[in-house]
């Protein structure tokens, strides 16, 4: 017996490799070119531009230029920054670029959301900071990287409508993750944050197992048609499990991220979305 092509008696690493062929089926070199040339600039930036320009380009309160609300996301403090950034970059984006490869006509929209989040990210989040921050300087890729983070949401949901033939209400999501991450601030502020990620992520996953009758067997025989869409539960999970992590940042002593900017910046991917295609 075989499933969509993987036959049923194989070993677990044939398994792993035929879900990692199968999961970047459909890139085109056009997506490995925009994958590779944001990290190559990010590198470039970084190693080849001199630090005396570089300091110009981050955003700094004493000598401000209009521009350095767009520059400054692109230049980094130092090689573990820069390495942070882009791993995670490359991560998110390199699955999502995986995702809409599976969507043909995704792929036009999906970019324009992109261009608009590399535009739109930068001048929000720095703007928050000129204004609102007690530090002087403001540098680095960490907002973008959370709003391609908020993105995956509308990606996921693009593939589970086009996967089982339904319409999911992106609004409706969308109200649903703020009140999930209201409800994770407020209960962190009585008990730690690990006690609140349990009690909101079980809360969760109880709600929609009654709203949507997930049964194990129901479950089981989803994933049996199509062992593929394991990777896409995990990736949800992740990402739900991530934001849990970042909006409780806030509370860890001795926390040196700007977590401001990396909650914004996944908010503003999780919005824009909603806005652009409304």
């Amino acid at each position: 017996m075989r499933m969509n092509g993987l036959p049923e008696n194989t070993t677990f690493l044939f398994r792993m490799i035929w879900f990692v062929k199968k999961f970047f089926e459909g890139l085109t070199l056009a997506d490995f070119a925009v994958w590779v040339s944001m990290l190559l600039i990010l590198t470039a930036i970084f190693f080849l531009v001199p630090a005396e320009i570089r300091v110009l380009l981050q955003l700094n309160k004493d000598n401000f230029f209009v521009w350095q609300l767009f520059t400054a996301a692109f230049v980094h403090g130092n090689f573990e920054h820069l390495l942070d950034n882009v791993i995670s970059f490359a991560f998110v984006f390199g699955l999502e670029l995986a995702i809409v490869a599976k969507m043909p006509d995704l792929r036009i929209r999906f970019y324009k959301i992109f261009a608009i989040t590399l535009l739109v990210v930068p001048l929000t989040t720095n703007t928050v900071d000129f204004l609102f921050s007690p530090s002087n300087t403001t540098l680095g890729f960490s907002a973008v990287s959370s709003a391609i983070y908020g993105l995956l949401f509308f990606v996921i949901i693009c593939f589970i409508n086009k996967d089982l033939d339904k319409k999911i209400d992106y609004q409706k999501i969308y109200w649903a993750l703020l009140v999930y991450l209201l409800l994770l601030l407020v209960i962190t502020v009585f008990v730690s944050p690990l006690v609140a990620a349990i009690t909101v992520n079980l809360a969760a996953v109880a709600i929609l197992t009654k709203k949507y009758n997930l049964k194990p067997r129901k479950i089981w025989n989803y994933f049996k048609q199509d062992p593929y869409r394991i990777q896409f539960l995990t990736l949800a999970a992740v990402l739900i499990l991530g934001l849990s992590v970042m909006f409780q940042l806030q509370f860890a002593e001795g926390y040196s991220v700007n977590y401001k900017a990396h909650c914004l910046g996944a908010c503003i991917g999780i919005i824009l979305p909603v806005i652009i295609e409304k």
